[in-house]
């Protein structure tokens, strides 16, 4: 089983290059925070359609999107922060272990990858919305 977060990257390309661009322009910083903050809310959105749920419902509760704090985000986080009351992070349990649904018979866990599976489906979409945050970097550069 996993002992550290559950993590994995989606790389757009073209990134540096726009990032780069924008480094000396601060009226360029708005559009690309803003598609970076829709990138995360778009990821949120698939885990926690996606997200198994259980009686207590925490899985669903407590998925959130996290941009780095700098002015020119460098990463968006999707973060499921749910435990259980013995205090064991959820999403770990989920995403690695093939015994989650039973402790005595191997390959039960219906919801293996299950976080990996929901923002695999909105890379598509990412892609779209890093087109627009370039296409919008774009127009104001050339203004």
């Amino acid at each position: 089983m996993a002992t550290g977060d559950v993590r994995f990257k989606v790389t757009e390309t073209g990134y540096n290059e726009l990032r780069a661009k924008i480094k000396n322009r601060e009226d360029l910083f708005q559009p690309y925070q803003g598609g970076m903050r829709q990138i995360g809310e778009v990821g949120a959105q698939s885990v926690t359609a996606g997200a198994p749920i259980g009686p207590s419902g925490r899985t669903v509760n407590n998925v959130r999107a996290v941009a780095s704090k700098a002015k020119i985000p460098r990463f968006v986080r999707v973060e499921e922060t749910a435990k259980s009351d013995a205090g064991f992070p959820y999403p770990r349990t989920l995403e690695f272990s093939p015994f989650a649904n039973s402790r005595y018979k191997k390959g039960t866990n219906r919801r293996r990858l299950w976080m990996r599976l929901a923002i695999e489906r909105v890379v598509p979409a990412f892609d779209q919305i890093f087109e627009k945050t370039a296409d919008e970097v774009e127009r104001r550069w050339a203004e």
